[in-house]
């Protein structure tokens, strides 16, 4: 009896340990189990997927439980636009992304490349024909071969002509197939195959039109001479046969080939701020371009690239005093607007995501997939297509066509270019990787818009082309001011301010160099370490670019290896950005003392000049604008002045 009153207390003590210990398990039985079942009412509370990225949402039901789940990326829904140059937006709230419709056509089915051996040979078969056909003509004597209708000569002429004028076809077609090459090598540079292709379509082009102009001097020592030479003045035969002398000198075609070699080594180094080789390279190309000018007549390159390859009116000795305007005027003010600059950055954790926005869309996102970019763009052009445009041109059709038809051209060349396709009779754009911002877009436009409406029928000087460019941009500045929330307007045109004035003195100190280079003289900062030895060696390319930049106050503000990035693709080119930028930036002051339609009115004119003035000089050009001209210090005053209120 006692005995089973312990067994059984024993058993509830061992009863009551296991209820105690289970308690909450029968509990959480009774909650989840046991109770009568209910549909669960899940509520979204936390999710970050976007049309892009991916994220999680937590759920939960009011009876306390929860479910995590991944959320894909939700895909954008794109709408449609009637413009092709307007991207369809996509509809999702806070999303900016947008895709360009497809053109209507495949333009490089236009650019027929066929640079093959059956094009070598019908080229080299002309050339034989006409090269035979002169050596067995006689040699010239005047009084005996005078032009005559009546004598065999003449009517050897017209034989001889007509094979001229099919050699003077693949002359052309050689031209257009070096351009189409470029193209698609720029659309894809890491591609070997293209880039030998381009190498050898580029030195080929080079030996035939050799070939092409050594025939010219052979002509006029014939008897053809009188015949031949019938329509040309004799301003007209001292050039060609200047171009005849020079061109079609072996030399210069080694020296041409040669340097075609260079720019691809160039293109293959892929830290050119740490390469040692390149030093090496240029100080080649350099010597080898004084030699092409040599041969031409001219002291330096630096002589030959302004008169006879970039048709500038003035010299680099002219540009001399140019620069002493910059240094004067505006290098002092370039501090400042550096302080600004990061005055305004940083001020920018306050901003709005709005602001944000507006800031990103116009100066870092792309015009091909960002809607801030392309809208301003776009709107921009309308804008331009009815303000102080007395010609009622339409820059926003002809942006809408471009991108229509398919003349455009995206790829991995880093830069941008607008050509002029003879051949096809139409321009081209082309935008590469970092350079598809807004800014970019509308800078080869202003190039498009000039080739468009006078395609490519008068001479014009670089400078004047870099201004339709450079003026464009200054106008789109003014532009936004209404079109963007004044605090993100406020840093974009400090952004834009800073690199316009960049551009000006950071040129100019390029072409400094390269007149430094290109002489073989220098006397600005640290020269008595640099002449020491009486020239500069290619171990003192760098010191001599950071004394220069020294000379004009800007070297604690700029990369110092950045003649390495513009030397070799652009010879002797960039004091065009200098020229032009200065007078380019009168269209924003007046678009902000006169109104956007007069600074609009004035940007026109730069264009339809030639309608009334075709053979202007950019200083005439200038004048026809209402413009200061680059060579007038007033232009320079104006600009520091309007730094030192804007």
């Amino acid at each position: 009896m006692q005995t089973k009153n312990k067994l059984k207390i024993k058993k509830i003590a061992a009863w009551a340990c296991i209820i105690a210990i289970a308690a909450p398990l029968v509990f959480f039985a009774c909650y989840y189990l046991i109770a009568p079942k209910h549909e669960h009412d899940f509520k979204l509370v936390y999710t970050t997927a976007t049309c892009e990225y991916a994220g999680q949402g937590a759920y939960f039901c009011q009876c306390g439980a929860s479910q995590i789940k991944d959320e894909p990326a939700l895909g954008h829904d794109y709408g449609q636009s009637n413009e092709y140059s307007r991207l369809n937006a996509c509809t999702r709230k806070d999303c900016l992304s947008g895709r360009m419709t497809p053109p209507e056509k495949d333009f490089t089915e236009k650019m027929l490349y066929d640079f093959g051996d059956g094009y070598k040979n019908r080229a080299q078969q002309l050339y034989t024909s006409l090269l035979s056909f002169i050596e067995q003509t006689e040699d010239y004597l005047e009084g005996e071969h005078e032009y005559d209708t009546q004598s065999s000569l003449y009517q050897d002429n017209l034989q001889f002509e007509k094979i001229f004028d099919e050699y003077e076809d693949c002359i052309d077609e050689i031209t257009a197939q070096y351009q189409y090459a470029k193209v698609f090598y720029n659309i894809d540079m890491k591609n070997e195959e293209l880039k030998e292709e381009y190498l050898s379509v580029s030195q080929y082009r080079t030996n035939t039109v050799s070939a092409y102009y050594s025939l010219f001097s052979k002509i006029y020592a014939s008897a053809l001479r009188n015949y031949f030479y019938r329509n040309y003045t004799q301003e007209q035969i001292d050039r060609v046969l200047y171009q005849s002398e020079c061109v079609g000198n072996e030399r210069y075609t080694a020296l041409k080939n040669r340097n075609a070699q260079i720019e691809v080594e160039v293109d293959s180094i892929e830290n050119l701020e740490a390469s040692t080789q390149f030093s090496a390279l240029y100080a080649e190309f350099v010597q080898n371009n004084n030699q092409i000018a040599q041969i031409f007549g001219y002291e330096n390159y630096l002589d030959y690239a302004y008169e006879s390859v970039y048709d500038r009116e003035y010299s680099y000795l002219d540009a001399e005093q140019t620069s002493k305007y910059i240094k004067e005027h505006l290098s002092p003010n370039f501090g400042n607007l550096v302080a600004k600059l990061y005055q305004l950055f940083a001020e920018t954790d306050q901003w709005t995501q709005a602001d944000v926005n507006d800031y990103n869309g116009v100066i870092v996102y792309s015009f091909f997939d960002n809607v801030i970019a392309n809208g301003t763009v776009n709107d921009f052009a309308k804008k331009m297509s009815g303000s102080g445009n007395k010609k009622q041109i339409s820059l926003s059709q002809e942006l809408n066509d471009l991108f229509k038809n398919g003349n455009y051209f995206l790829g991995n060349y880093p830069g941008a270019y607008e050509w002029y396709l003879y051949d096809l009779q139409t321009p081209i754009v082309f935008w590469g990787e970092g350079y598809q911002s807004a800014f970019t877009v509308v800078h080869e436009l202003g190039h498009y818009l000039n080739d468009t409406y006078n395609q490519s029928k008068y001479s014009m000087s670089y400078d004047l082309l870099e201004t339709h460019s450079q003026g464009n941009e200054m106008l789109y500045l003014s532009y936004l001011k209404q079109h963007a929330s004044s605090t993100a307007f406020n840093l974009i045109k400090c952004d834009r301010l800073y690199d316009s004035l960049l551009t000006i003195i950071n040129t100019a100190a390029v072409n400094a160099f390269e007149q430094a280079i290109y002489t073989g003289q220098y006397g600005g900062a640290n020269a008595q370490s640099i002449m020491a030895d009486g020239q500069i060696t290619a171990s003192e390319y760098d010191l001599l670019f950071v004394s220069i930049l020294q000379d004009f106050g800007i070297n604690q503000f700029v990369n110092n290896s950045y003649w390495r990035h513009v030397t070799v693709k652009s010879p002797c080119y960039y004091i065009s950005y200098s020229v032009s930028m200065a007078c380019s930036l009168q269209l924003l002051i007046k678009a902000e003392e006169d109104g956007f339609d007069a600074a609009a009115a004035s940007y026109f004119k730069l264009i339809t000049y030639t309608d009334e003035h075709s053979k202007y000089d950019y200083k005439q050009v200038l004048k026809h604008a209402d413009l200061y001209s680059y060579d007038e210090e007033e232009l320079y005053i104006s600009i520091k002045n309007y730094l030192n209120w804007s």
